[in-house]
């Protein structure tokens, strides 16, 4: 997930959002605007095109879908 839009529009600061969905019935969409509450976990390391990346992981509590992303 990014959280932060450039003003060219481009979303960058990507986190990693654990989240378990207790309503089976809602899921997220590509391009959702959501607002979530939960606990910082720290950072999680992985591999993407041959580089190791590292971002912040966050477990999700309670997340609020807000709308769809124009």
């Amino acid at each position: 997930m990014n959280v932060d839009k450039s003003i060219d529009g481009v979303w960058k600061n990507a986190i990693v959002v654990n989240y378990r969905n207790a309503n089976k019935k809602s899921h997220l969409l590509e391009n959702e605007m959501i607002t979530f509450w939960g606990t910082v976990k720290g950072l999680k390391t992985y591999q993407s095109s041959g580089k190791q990346v590292t971002i912040p992981e966050v477990y999700a509590k309670y997340i609020t879908i807000m709308g769809n992303e124009k």
